[in-house]
């Protein structure tokens, strides 16, 4: 919703929001917070609006929405599905102006890893491909991973 504030990651703490309903306990909003508090840091909250039939082809989220009538958090730090995507409480959540992806957190480091091996690669590939190839070939094996200078004798 908001691309302005960049790339962002987190420990999920999850919640089901929806009308109140007989069926559920009384949980409050202060619930939520004191599952972020007790979450390790830094948390994104990530919550599923889970309206009956009627409610539920009406309603989308596309920014700051005014919510009006009785709401309720039916569930805090359980399993959820939000735009597709399953969440469990933990898991890790990057978000940025491409979207949402999840993995979870036992995989943190090797996720790390893997990045920073990507950015360092993407940022070579883009510094080749600034210097200015010449030819389709010469890009073509900007992209394969050569170096194009090898191709410059031919």
């Amino acid at each position: 919703m908001y691309p302005e504030l960049g790339a962002i990651a987190g420990y999920a703490v999850t919640c089901v929001y929806s009308v109140p309903d007989p069926n559920y306990s009384e949980l409050s909003f202060m619930d939520v917070i004191d599952a972020m508090g007790a979450s390790k840091q830094p948390t994104i909250f990530a919550f599923q609006q889970k309206f009956p039939p009627e409610f539920e082809n009406k309603y989308l989220l596309s920014g700051i929405t005014p919510g009006h009538g009785a709401m309720a958090v039916h569930a805090v730090n359980v399993p959820v599905s939000i735009a597709g995507m399953d969440v469990a409480p933990g898991e890790i959540i990057h978000m940025d102006e491409n979207g949402a992806c999840k993995f979870p957190a036992d995989k943190l480091e090797a996720v790390l890893t893997n990045v920073k091996a990507l950015l360092e690669e993407e940022g070579d590939r883009i510094g080749k491909l600034l210097s200015g190839p010449k030819t389709a070939k010469q890009v073509r094996a900007i992209f394969s991973g050569h170096s194009y200078a090898e191709d410059e004798e031919e």
